[in-house]
């Protein structure tokens, strides 16, 4: 939650906002880090700029190759996959949504009877931290496809470049339809089968997308998330993953 800050907090902290982001970690491991330590942590982000997030130590580790210095703590995998939700009560009036996750406005109405409203921020300004129009990317270029034209989109695409290897992701229901209409590319295209689950996605997303931006692909497709509150965290990531994918890092939504 990010709030207005006290004088006890350091501007070098807070990037020279009026505002601090708390967090209270679930994690058994990062509390008991805090309760040793004795004070609050300033805790960057543990990837280099815009590129996909760790979930796992090894992925921190492969962050920062050649660092006998680097420390890591290792608490296992990532238990929700995707970065926390943030809110803003820094204001007058509800809570303003400025990153969604794991926690949905929905969940926390439930839980609080606390309606939280959209961020009137800008993409080109961002209060916090994965809120850039390009983030969490791939080396690889992403696509972000509609299910309805995906394979006359790679078709057409296989067609002109025939040599091209590319990464397709499909929902497990359209599997099997999908990858019997390219069938004639199967030499080039390796299919990835994934549950139509908001939540095992969130999950899985980073380490499916760092699995196959090693994988040596020209291009990876991943079918548009539903336009529901469920999807709006892993939407957002992909929308922003893709933005920022490639050599060029143009952007790759194609729906």
């Amino acid at each position: 939650m990010v709030f207005e800050k006290s004088k006890l907090v350091l501007d070098c902290v807070t990037g020279g906002q009026s505002t601090v982001a708390i967090r209270s970690p679930a994690h058994l491991l990062t509390q008991e880090l805090l309760r040793r330590f004795g004070g609050g942590i300033a805790a960057p982000s543990a990837n280099r700029y815009g590129r996909i997030s760790p979930t796992s130590a090894a992925d921190v580790e492969t962050e920062f190759p050649n660092n006998p210095d680097l420390l890591i703590l290792d608490g296992g995998p990532c238990e929700h996959g995707i970065e926390s939700t943030i809110l803003d009560v820094s204001g007058e009036g509800p809570p303003k949504l400025l990153r969604p996750g794991s926690i949905s406005p929905s969940m926390i109405k439930a839980s609080t009877g606390i309606d939280v409203v959209s961020s009137s921020g800008t993409a080109n300004q961002p209060r916090v931290s994965g809120t850039h129009l390009a983030h969490y990317a791939p080396h690889t270029a992403l696509y972000l496809y509609s299910e309805s034209d995906i394979a006359s989109q790679l078709s057409g695409l296989m067609n002109q470049e025939p040599k091209l290897r590319l990464a397709v992701i499909l929902w497990e229901h359209e599997h099997s339809h999908h990858q019997e209409e390219l069938k004639a590319y199967s030499q080039n295209i390796t299919f990835i089968a994934i549950a139509m689950d908001p939540a095992l996605l969130a999950k899985q997303l980073y380490r499916l997308l760092r699995d196959l931006d090693q994988g040596q692909y020209q291009g990876i497709f991943i079918p548009s998330p539903p336009k529901t509150e469920a999807w709006d965290a892993v939407r957002d990531r992909l929308q922003r993953a893709s933005f920022g994918s490639g050599p060029s890092s143009n952007n790759h939504v194609s729906s």
